[in-house]
């Protein structure tokens, strides 16, 4: 008898794509029956964590890739067909196991930025090559104005903090490399988007009307802790001091109007909180005080005065007013009032018997309809004898 044994024969292993980490396997097989088929391999790539070489199946093993792009092993297998105690080797197969690295992404830089305000674009980036890495994220506070996840890039977009603290948002970002159809994930990256609120006035916009010449006094206060307080007053026609002027926190201004009419003053306030600004106007009313001049008349002795108080005032500003008068003392005359009185006329009925002209000093304090007070004036009455 002669047997003659076939030449032996492997059928072509599947090329193989994995990931950094992956396990694999590979389990040879040939056509070739009534003996043994036997295997030896070589691998040219033993860094990807299989041994340079050995003999049957390549059991599972951790593949291994630590760098930035692909690695390809080329691994080799021969058969050898074994009957009746003669060997007879056959051809070689050649595949191989491409090991994709580790997705990555470079760590994006943290933002702060201004409610409204357009935060940079978000461009990701990686060391891997080769292949391609795409992004997905995900935002964990949509209310700054950025979804809640999305894929690729992050464009540019007006930042919203509607509240009175800084908003912080978290993104995280998760790469995957593909490389032959295989994606291959990667460690997470997380950053923040602080959006700061814009610094607002809780303080009234709208104080209560200041009389002219008293204090014009306004604390500023904001929700926004940190939040500082710069003020500027331009120049308003009818209000002295003229301005500009300006000055931080409380104006502690006494502003005069002598005109007829409430004069509307703006304060403009500069907040600045976190690096945000905003402006804001503050308005007062000053409302005018009563002028008088200072006057003369006379009047024959034990002659009822009749002295108009209103029309003094008239005379200068005309700013409706009630009074109080009084009367300095002269002895050489009676009549005169030497205690406070109330009233829009001087009547006293004042008798001279000195036999010499004789003046009678009144003290005139005006007090608006506004309640507004001026500055006293005097009215001298002469009284003939």
């Amino acid at each position: 008898t002669i047997i003659v044994n076939p030449t032996a024969q492997v059928n072509d292993p599947t090329d193989q794509v994995v990931c950094n980490g992956d396990n694999t396997s590979v389990t040879f097989t040939t056509n070739r029956t009534g003996g043994t088929t036997t295997y030896t391999w070589t691998n040219d790539t033993p860094a990807i964590g299989l041994l340079a070489g050995g003999t049957g199946n390549i059991g599972a093993f951790a593949a291994v890739n630590a760098g930035t792009s692909p690695v390809t092993a080329t691994i080799t297998v021969t058969p050898n067909f074994n009957n009746g105690g003669v060997d007879c080797s056959g051809p070689s197969e050649d595949f191989t196991i491409i090991v994709n690295p580790t997705a990555h992404v470079n760590d994006p830089t943290d933002q702060v930025v201004c409610n409204g305000d357009n935060t940079a674009a978000v461009t990701f980036t990686t060391n891997r090559t080769e292949g391609t890495t795409t992004y997905t994220w995900t935002n964990d506070t949509p209310a700054i104005g950025l979804l809640a996840g999305g894929t690729g890039n992050i464009g540019a977009f007006a930042a919203v903090n509607t509240g009175t603290s800084p908003v912080v948002a978290t993104i995280i970002v998760t790469p995957t490399f593909t490389n032959e159809a295989v994606g291959c994930a990667g460690p997470t990256k997380t950053f923040t988007i602080t959006v700061n609120p814009t610094p607002t006035l809780s303080s009234t916009l709208t104080h209560a009307d200041v009389c002219s010449n008293t204090l014009f006094s306004y604390n500023p206060t904001s929700a926004t802790v940190g939040t500082t307080f710069n003020w500027s007053r331009a120049v308003v026609d009818g209000i002295t001091p003229a301005g500009p002027t300006s000055g931080v926190n409380n104006p502690n201004e006494t502003l005069i109007n002598i005109t007829s009419a409430p004069i509307a003053v703006t304060y403009q306030y500069t907040l600045a909180a976190n690096d945000c600004n905003n402006v804001q106007d503050v308005i007062v009313n000053i409302n005018p005080e009563p002028v008088g001049a200072d006057d003369t008349d006379n009047t024959c002795s034990n002659l009822a005065l009749n002295y108009d108080l209103q029309a003094n005032i008239d005379g200068v500003n005309g700013v409706s007013s009630d009074f109080s008068w009084v009367a300095e003392d002269n002895t050489n005359v009676t009549g005169e009032s030497t205690t406070a009185q109330t009233g829009d006329f001087i009547t006293d009925n004042i008798t001279n018997q000195s036999g010499l002209d004789q003046d009678v000093v009144y003290t005139v304090t005006p007090t608006g309809t506004n309640d507004c007070t001026g500055d006293p004036f005097t009215v001298t009455i002469t009284i003939q004898t």
